[in-house]
């Protein structure tokens, strides 16, 4: 080993098969550490016709480990603004199935027999445990309305706002009138932002709003979240080619100027220092090689911040790390 005296883009000459490194990912990250509510974020620099094949094998990779896969990119979602980054994350949730797993585990614990219950195949989970184990369904509910008192209402490793969401969600699975539909549209739409005013869901008892201060808040639950409900966590495939281009390309499509990119760089540093407080995600940043060219205009280079947090610092001359935090991909 020695002293990595050479610039960073020489550092990356090498590369490692797309197939070897999602086997280490597998075997260090998805297996073990992810599942137990680790996080952490990997930056992967790749040619534009190899993504889609990484993205496909990591889906894959996803359903056979029972990961929330999330994919998008800094051209549908504008990837400098956290709040952008948790509606694209909210929007890709099934947030009444989230809510069905959650509501059989809880009354799992409250001894009733849930085996057998399969919360994909039931629009009406309440009723299907009440008829399995031969109870009135209003026992169940009274049951129900405890437990989501105790476990997810107070539960204080989620944003106030976000847990008063969750426990309304998981009660309208419980009622299903009319009035129960039209507020969970409401609030789901609130959730996802496709109507992010405040005042569509405060008669509920929410009154934080999502907004730059507050998304990295409702990230970090709905992770949590995730894990709750039973799904080994959330992988984030985020491609942030888009946010490297210099001069920008004039096709019409979104186009960050210097500004929004360092704020982009700044969101991944927060990422990056925030892992401790994320649960069960695996942030992959998949980028190219502007990203770590020296003469980029649009590059880490203009935010040192971000670089020397992902920077290989000690090399092997010959060894390619591939638990490195960042790797090129073949």
């Amino acid at each position: 080993m020695e002293s990595d005296s050479v610039s960073p883009n020489n550092a990356m000459n090498d590369a490692i098969s797309i197939d070897n490194w999602l086997d280490v990912v597998d075997r260090e990250y998805l297996s073990s550490f992810i599942k137990a509510g680790g996080s952490t974020v990997k930056f992967a620099v790749t040619a534009e016709n190899r993504k889609q094949d990484l993205s496909e094998k990591l889906n894959a990779l996803c359903q056979q480990r029972n990961f929330v896969f999330v994919k998008t990119n800094a051209v549908e979602c504008g990837v400098h603004m956290p709040q952008h980054i948790f509606y694209k994350l909210a929007s890709a949730m099934d947030w009444r199935l989230l809510a069905r797993f959650v509501i059989k585990q809880l009354l799992g614990q409250k001894l009733y027999q849930v085996d057998g219950i399969e919360p994909r195949d039931t629009f009406d989970i309440v009723d299907s445990i009440a008829r399995a184990n031969q109870v009135d369904k209003n026992t169940v509910c009274y049951e129900l309305r405890n437990a989501l008192s105790e476990n997810v209402l107070s539960n204080s490793k989620m944003l106030k706002a976000f847990r008063e969401t969750m426990h309304h969600l998981c009660l309208m699975e419980m009622l299903a009138g009319p009035t129960e539909v039209s507020q969970r549209k409401n609030l789901l739409n609130w959730l996802t932002g496709e109507t992010p005013r405040i005042g569509l869901v405060r008669h509920l008892g929410i009154q934080t709003s999502i907004n730059r201060s507050t998304a990295r808040y409702f990230i970090e639950s709905t992770l949590y979240w995730v894990q709750y409900a039973g799904y080994s966590g959330t992988i984030l495939y985020l491609d942030n080619t888009r946010v490297t281009r210099y001069p920008s390309p004039r096709d019409g499509k979104r186009n960050y100027n210097k500004p929004q990119t360092i704020e982009h760089y700044e969101l991944l540093r927060q990422f990056i220092d925030d892992t401790d407080h994320l649960f069960g995600m695996f942030l992959l940043v998949v980028t190219n090689e502007d990203f770590i060219d020296e003469k980029s205009l649009r590059g880490w280079k203009i935010y040192q911040a971000l670089q020397t947090r992902i920077m290989n610092d000690v090399r092997d001359e010959k060894i390619i790390n591939p638990v490195a935090a960042l790797v090129k991909l073949a």
